[in-house]
Protein backbone atom coordinates (compact mmCIF):
# COMPACT_ATOMS: atom_id res chain seq x y z
CA UNK A 1 0.00 0.00 0.00
CA UNK A 2 2.83 2.39 0.85
CA UNK A 3 4.58 1.69 -2.48
CA UNK A 4 1.33 2.41 -4.33
CA UNK A 5 0.91 5.76 -2.56
CA UNK A 6 4.51 6.76 -3.16
CA UNK A 7 4.22 5.67 -6.81
CA UNK A 8 1.05 7.69 -7.30
CA UNK A 9 2.67 10.78 -5.74
CA UNK A 10 5.77 10.29 -7.86
CA UNK A 11 3.71 10.05 -11.05
CA UNK A 12 1.86 13.24 -10.13
CA UNK A 13 5.15 15.02 -9.44
CA UNK A 14 6.57 13.82 -12.76
CA UNK A 15 3.40 14.94 -14.56
CA UNK A 16 3.80 18.44 -13.13
CA UNK A 17 7.48 18.48 -14.12
CA UNK A 18 6.71 17.37 -17.70
CA UNK A 19 3.84 19.88 -17.99
CA UNK A 20 5.95 22.80 -16.77
CA UNK A 21 8.83 21.78 -19.02
CA UNK A 22 6.65 21.48 -22.12
CA UNK A 23 4.53 24.56 -21.57
CA UNK A 24 7.38 26.89 -20.58
CA UNK A 25 9.50 25.79 -23.53
CA UNK A 26 6.57 26.20 -25.90
CA UNK A 27 5.77 29.68 -24.61
CA UNK A 28 9.43 30.74 -24.71
CA UNK A 29 9.92 29.66 -28.31
CA UNK A 30 6.59 30.92 -29.63
CA UNK A 31 6.61 34.21 -27.69
CA UNK A 32 10.22 34.95 -26.76
CA UNK A 33 10.53 37.64 -24.10
CA UNK A 34 14.27 37.88 -24.61
CA UNK A 35 15.27 36.88 -28.15
CA UNK A 36 18.98 36.80 -27.26
CA UNK A 37 18.44 34.39 -24.36
CA UNK A 38 16.51 31.91 -26.52
CA UNK A 39 19.15 31.94 -29.25
CA UNK A 40 22.00 31.54 -26.73
CA UNK A 41 20.53 28.35 -25.27
CA UNK A 42 21.64 24.81 -26.05
CA UNK A 43 18.21 23.91 -27.44
CA UNK A 44 18.38 26.81 -29.94
CA UNK A 45 20.73 24.81 -32.17
CA UNK A 46 17.79 22.59 -33.12
CA UNK A 47 14.95 23.55 -35.48
CA UNK A 48 12.09 25.38 -33.77
CA UNK A 49 9.65 22.82 -35.17
CA UNK A 50 11.56 20.04 -33.36
CA UNK A 51 11.55 21.99 -30.08
CA UNK A 52 7.80 22.57 -30.43
CA UNK A 53 7.23 18.87 -31.21
CA UNK A 54 9.22 17.86 -28.12
CA UNK A 55 7.19 20.36 -26.06
CA UNK A 56 3.94 18.73 -27.18
CA UNK A 57 5.36 15.28 -26.39
CA UNK A 58 6.29 16.51 -22.89
CA UNK A 59 2.77 17.87 -22.39
CA UNK A 60 1.42 14.55 -23.69
CA UNK A 61 3.48 12.62 -21.14
CA UNK A 62 2.07 14.81 -18.36
CA UNK A 63 -1.45 14.25 -19.65
CA UNK A 64 -0.97 10.47 -19.79
CA UNK A 65 0.39 10.36 -16.24
CA UNK A 66 -2.52 12.43 -14.91
CA UNK A 67 -5.20 10.68 -16.98
CA UNK A 68 -4.32 7.25 -15.64
CA UNK A 69 -2.16 5.99 -18.50
CA UNK A 70 0.80 5.80 -16.14
CA UNK A 71 2.43 2.76 -17.75
CA UNK A 72 2.54 4.51 -21.15
CA UNK A 73 3.46 7.88 -19.63
CA UNK A 74 6.39 6.45 -17.67
CA UNK A 75 7.56 4.46 -20.70
CA UNK A 76 7.38 7.48 -23.02
CA UNK A 77 9.16 9.59 -20.39
CA UNK A 78 11.98 7.05 -20.21
CA UNK A 79 12.23 6.96 -24.01
CA UNK A 80 12.33 10.76 -24.29
CA UNK A 81 14.98 11.01 -21.55
CA UNK A 82 17.06 8.35 -23.34
CA UNK A 83 16.86 10.25 -26.61
CA UNK A 84 17.67 13.50 -24.77
CA UNK A 85 20.76 11.92 -23.15
CA UNK A 86 21.95 10.62 -26.52
CA UNK A 87 21.51 14.04 -28.13
CA UNK A 88 23.48 15.66 -25.28
CA UNK A 89 26.36 13.28 -25.96
CA UNK A 90 26.24 13.93 -29.71
CA UNK A 91 25.78 17.73 -29.45
CA UNK A 92 27.30 18.81 -26.13
CA UNK A 93 26.58 22.35 -24.94
CA UNK A 94 29.28 24.99 -24.80
CA UNK A 95 30.28 26.63 -21.52
CA UNK A 96 28.44 29.85 -22.41
CA UNK A 97 25.11 28.20 -23.24
CA UNK A 98 22.13 27.86 -20.95
CA UNK A 99 20.06 24.72 -21.23
CA UNK A 100 16.83 26.10 -22.67
CA UNK A 101 15.11 22.99 -21.31
CA UNK A 102 12.62 25.05 -19.33
CA UNK A 103 12.46 27.91 -21.80
CA UNK A 104 12.84 31.36 -20.24
CA UNK A 105 11.25 30.16 -17.00
CA UNK A 106 14.51 28.93 -15.46
CA UNK A 107 18.01 29.61 -16.74
CA UNK A 108 19.70 26.26 -16.13
CA UNK A 109 23.41 25.74 -16.63
CA UNK A 110 23.89 23.47 -19.64
CA UNK A 111 27.08 21.86 -18.34
CA UNK A 112 25.36 19.27 -16.16
CA UNK A 113 22.53 18.33 -18.53
CA UNK A 114 23.57 14.69 -18.67
CA UNK A 115 23.64 14.45 -14.86
CA UNK A 116 20.11 15.91 -14.64
CA UNK A 117 18.86 13.59 -17.38
CA UNK A 118 20.37 10.62 -15.53
CA UNK A 119 18.71 11.71 -12.30
CA UNK A 120 15.32 12.10 -14.01
CA UNK A 121 15.75 8.70 -15.64
CA UNK A 122 16.36 7.24 -12.20
CA UNK A 123 13.22 8.91 -10.85
CA UNK A 124 11.22 7.49 -13.78
CA UNK A 125 12.68 4.04 -13.16
CA UNK A 126 11.76 4.29 -9.47
CA UNK A 127 8.24 5.33 -10.44
CA UNK A 128 8.08 2.39 -12.85
CA UNK A 129 9.25 -0.04 -10.13
CA UNK A 130 6.77 1.28 -7.54
CA UNK A 131 3.78 1.72 -9.82
CA UNK A 132 4.04 -1.05 -12.41
CA UNK A 133 3.03 -3.99 -10.18
CA UNK A 134 -0.21 -2.17 -9.28
CA UNK A 135 -1.12 -0.81 -12.71
CA UNK A 136 -3.95 -2.01 -14.88
CA UNK A 137 -3.26 -1.73 -18.61
CA UNK A 138 -5.98 0.91 -19.05
CA UNK A 139 -7.15 3.75 -16.81
CA UNK A 140 -9.70 3.25 -14.07
CA UNK A 141 -12.49 4.90 -16.03
CA UNK A 142 -12.32 2.24 -18.76
CA UNK A 143 -11.74 -0.92 -16.72
CA UNK A 144 -13.68 -0.28 -13.54
CA UNK A 145 -10.64 -1.33 -11.48
CA UNK A 146 -8.66 0.88 -9.19
CA UNK A 147 -5.88 2.72 -10.99
CA UNK A 148 -2.64 3.71 -9.29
Amino acid sequence: MMARTIGRALCTLLAVLWAVTGISKLVSFLFPANQGLVHASWSAQFPVSLVILVSFIEIGIATMLLAGYRRAGLALGLILLSVFSTVILLFPPTEAQTCGCLGDLVSLDANDLLARATLLTGVHALGWALVLPHLPRTPESQTGTQSV
